[in-house]
C-alpha cells in the first residue's frame, strides 16, 4: 500500500482495534514510511525520528481500541 488514504486504512484500523494483531501489523507497514519520514522531518535527527516513529505505534497499539 503505497498511498496511506483514511478510506485505504479504515478496514485496517477498525479490525485492529476489534484485535486482530495482522490488521495491526499492516497497519504500521502501510503507515510507517510516513510517520517516520514526518518526525525526520520535525526532528532532523534520524534515530530520534526513529524513537518518535515506535512511540507513535506502541501508543496506537496500547489505545486503539478507545
Amino acid at each position: 500500500m503505497t498511498d496511506p488514504s483514511a478510506s485505504a486504512l479504515e478496514p485496517l484500523v477498525l479490525a485492529a482495534a476489534a484485535g486482530d494483531r495482522d490488521a495491526f501489523r499492516r497497519l504500521v507497514e502501510a503507515t510507517s514510511r510516513l510517520v517516520s519520514a514526518i518526525a525526520l522531518a520535525e526532528l532532523r535527527d534520524p534515530e530520534a525520528s526513529k524513537d518518535v516513529a515506535q512511540d507513535v505505534f506502541l501508543s496506537v497499539f496500547k489505545n486503539i481500541d478507545s
